[in-house]
């Protein structure tokens, strides 16, 4: 993919920037579900992997506990560094 997004990408790319100004710290199914049934994951994922490699975005996974006491790992997207906190 090249780093001159077609109008397509541009529009794919600029909702999941929407997504994350109003949601900034979402799981990759959130953004699925923000981004809607009608945009397959096989066409946002590789603009969401351009953006984090670009610096856009972060991806990173934190080990939280469930209500029930386990312990899970969940990957977050944020347009913000991870600071550490849990909100």
């Amino acid at each position: 993919m090249s780093n001159h997004p077609n109008s397509g990408e541009k529009v794919i790319e600029d909702k999941i920037l929407h997504i994350l100004e109003n949601f900034p710290k979402v799981s990759p199914s959130m953004l699925q579900i923000s981004l809607g049934s009608g945009i397959p994951t096989a066409l946002w994922q590789p603009i969401l992997e351009r953006l984090i490699v670009d610096g856009a975005i972060h991806r990173y996974q934190r080990t939280v506990r469930a209500p029930s006491g386990r312990a899970q790992v969940v990957t977050v997207i944020s347009n913000m560094l991870d600071d550490g906190s849990d909100t």
